[in-house]
């Protein structure tokens, strides 16, 4: 069912010429080592009442001058993957710079003892307000994107209620992707604090056997926003015979208390067909959204 990120010896000096030769020649070449290796920036935010640095890894288009259209990207609850690995070039491709967050780090180990994921939506406001600093992002124009843990936070910031809270009258994101968002538990958390309004638009996708509802629970979650939002403003697509994390590499089968079926057990799959029909989907929405 479908709808529409001195003093050095001399070992250390030869080491040192060595890295700045290759340097050099990367310059001359005109590869871009911003977009090989990333250039990592700090973020400033709170955790349980005192100041938290996060960092993140900026990763900018080759050969194109900025400022550029960003998507921040946010891992699932295992933490940066390889789902980094796969949507990042195909993105950078199209003059798209990438942010990819570690919010993990220092925080939690896991699903078992991660905390609620609502208390990282400060995280993600705090890493879009210091994203528009930058002097080579374009600060109209920036989106988001999470898989699980991370797509949830992509769903709920997208919220009007979550944006006015966090942002008062600042603008939040152009538009929010969120791979398999947790569609059970985002209901709950919708009805019971929050209305119905997108700030922004929104594109769903999930698989119809992932083992944490979003195959039953994403498309009448849809059409429940549909009643107060534009038809254009939120859209989800379900993939048939698909799992949750189809677009990762890890295969996986085991006990989740987060798990909505078959006794709480749950199933990681990759769907390799399924992965790269979304990613083009999302490609096309965030250049639609961006206007290029």
């Amino acid at each position: 069912m479908t709808y529409f990120t001195s003093n050095m010896n001399s070992k250390t000096g030869y080491m040192i010429r060595g890295v700045l030769i290759v340097l050099i020649c990367m310059g001359l070449s005109g590869i871009s080592w911003g977009a090989l290796a990333g250039e990592t920036i700090d973020i400033e935010t709170r955790w349980k009442g005192k100041k938290w640095k996060l960092e993140a890894d900026l990763y900018l288009p080759e050969d194109k001058k900025g400022p550029f259209p960003t998507v921040i990207m946010i891992h699932g609850s295992a933490g940066p993957d390889s789902r980094y690995g796969f949507h990042r070039p195909a993105l950078l491709k199209e003059g798209i710079a990438v942010l990819q967050v570690d919010f993990k780090s220092g925080i939690f180990k896991g699903p078992s003892d991660r905390p609620n994921v609502s208390n990282f939506i400060p995280f993600v406001f705090a890493t879009l307000d210091e994203l528009r600093k930058h002097r080579s992002v374009d600060p109209e124009k920036v989106g988001i994107m999470g898989f699980s843990f991370g797509g949830f936070l992509s769903l709920q910031s997208s919220w009007k209620d979550t944006q006015e809270m966090e942002m008062d009258a600042d603008t939040g994101f152009v538009a929010h992707v969120a791979f398999y968002p947790g569609c059970f538990y985002l209901k709950q958390a919708w009805f019971s604090a929050f209305n119905k309004e997108l700030a922004a638009p929104l594109l769903i996708f999930a698989g119809d056997k992932d083992s944490y509802g979003d195959g039953e629970h994403c498309a009448p979650f849809v059409q429940e926003m549909l009643e107060t939002n534009p038809p254009d403003r939120v859209r989800v697509k379900i993939y048939p015979g698909t799992y949750h994390g189809f677009d990762g590499k890890r295969s996986w089968t085991g006990k989740d208390p987060g798990a909505v079926f078959n006794n709480k057990k749950a199933v990681l799959k990759p769907n390799p067909e399924a992965a790269k029909d979304a990613q083009a989907l999302t490609i096309k929405f965030f250049k639609q959204a961006f206007g290029i």
